[in-house]
């Protein structure tokens, strides 16, 4: 079905403000760089080169960032919403990124950055099995299968099934996965059965 990525960052001090991250395999999105070039360069604390780029007026979907930081990370691109150049710098300084040997791409933010842990609306770490849409705030699924697991470092209580919709706890009370699963109802009632995990290990 195939896996998509999605997290925010934030600023530690000012945590209200989310800045998408947008995960592509191989180039980045259409339709979100603006011009043929980038209009900046930079370089990440460990020497990664990273390219600034305008950003294309979009109302609506990933719209109001004045820019996009071009990340290419093993297979990966990474763009990363800023406001203008100054924040660009910032983030450069503070987000870097490395591909996993099974082929994962990780994002550690530091200093005055943090990634959003929270679920849902506040656009926390959360990887769709099915959606393949690298925009954070689109789903393109065909036929409609989707499965979202996020971090579940609290309770985790909201199981069961309702028709084309179903939730699961996975993973150990309080240190697990809450997976949403959509689809038609016989796929969901299969998913919420069969659907595992093991070796869940959140990050501190």
């Amino acid at each position: 079905m195939g896996a998509q990525p999605d997290v925010s960052f934030l600023r530690v001090r000012d945590p209200g403000p989310r800045f998408e991250l947008v995960f592509a395999r191989g180039g980045p999105v259409p339709g979100l760089l603006k011009g043929d070039r980038p209009v900046g360069r930079y370089q990440t604390a460990q020497g990664r080169p990273v390219q600034l780029w305008r950003a294309v007026e979009n109302p609506g979907v990933l719209s109001g960032y004045g820019y996009w930081l071009h990340y290419r990370i093993g297979a990966w691109t990474v763009l990363a919403a800023v406001g203008d150049r100054a924040m660009a710098a910032e983030v450069v300084r503070n987000l870097e990124g490395r591909q996993t040997g099974d082929g994962f791409v990780v994002i550690q933010a530091s200093g005055p950055l943090a990634l959003s842990r929270e679920y849902g609306e506040g656009r926390g770490a959360q990887l769709a099995i099915g959606d393949h849409s690298p925009l954070p705030e689109a789903i393109v699924a065909e036929p409609w299968r989707l499965i979202e697991l996020s971090p579940a470092r609290g309770s985790c209580q909201q199981e069961g099934v309702s028709g084309e919709h179903g939730s699961k706890c996975l993973g150990p009370p309080g240190a697990g996965i809450l997976a949403n699963i959509s689809g038609n109802p016989p796929w969901v009632k299969a998913v919420f059965r069969s659907l595992q995990a093991r070796n869940v290990h959140l990050a501190p």
